[in-house]
């Protein structure tokens, strides 16, 4: 699969399905209670830089 197919395959899905992936992660919580974005913060802490990607 190229880039560009990738890419194409994304908008598609996200087009047809708007918010799924904020819905199934925002809610979604690990064996110890945290969510993806606590899981996620608890792995970045101490570093320098974060970069997130986003797209509205």
């Amino acid at each position: 699969m190229t880039t560009e197919s990738q890419e194409s395959f994304l908008r598609a899905f996200h087009a047809e399905l708007p918010a799924v992936t904020a819905d199934a992660f925002g809610s979604a919580r690990a064996a110890d209670g945290l969510s993806s974005y606590e899981i996620l913060c608890d792995r970045v802490v101490g570093s320098r830089r974060v970069l997130d990607l986003g797209w509205r």
